[in-house]
């Protein structure tokens, strides 16, 4: 994992961030990542890519403003991701629903984590790297990211705490495992 430092150079590629609005991380990744950043909220960071009005409006997005790189970020201290974890409570929201399945799905390994901030950054972690499969799954998505050669990341952060872990995301590794 990679540590960006406060500020990144002026010549920085165009970046698609995809955001839970809820972690209100915006200001805080355009003031490290410049001025080329996009934007797109869905709670939890999941993307739900079924209505093709949504799927066809974000590949003219991708073509139009050519985008380089596409990143997943998620707050690890956010309400999805520690609710995720409680096994206890019943998600009801979709978006809940698919954080507490990832979590289910790597249990073994999350509960491997030392301490519950840990289990925290590692299920954003898994989330992260499962939208950006989904995105690559998607055929019409999938053959942009792979024709445009879109750069995956996924994010993780702590916005209180300064803290972002980025990691490169295998593209070729994820479509293997398809």
């Amino acid at each position: 994992m990679l540590t960006y430092p406060p500020r990144i150079e002026p010549s920085t590629p165009k970046r698609l961030f995809i955001v839970c609005p809820f972690s209100q991380l915006e200001t805080f990744l355009s003031a490290r990542f410049g001025e080329t950043s996009y934007f797109l909220t869905a709670a939890g960071s999941v993307l739900f890519l079924e209505p093709i009005k949504f799927t066809n409006a974000l590949e003219d997005f991708l073509i139009r403003e050519a985008i380089e790189e596409i990143a997943v970020v998620n707050e690890w201290s956010s309400v999805f991701i520690r609710n995720a974890l409680n096994e206890e409570l019943e998600p009801v929201i979709e978006t809940a629903q698919i954080l507490h399945k990832t979590y289910l799905q790597h249990r073994e390994d999350i509960l491997s984590e030392n301490n519950f901030e840990n289990r925290c950054r590692q299920l954003a972690f898994l989330n992260s790297r499962r939208q950006l499969s989904e995105l690559l799954k998607n055929v019409s998505i999938g053959k942009i990211i792979q024709s445009k050669n879109i750069q995956l990341k996924c994010l993780v952060v702590h916005r209180r705490q300064n803290e972002i872990l980025i990691t490169e995301f295998n593209k070729m590794a994820a479509s293997n495992e398809s």
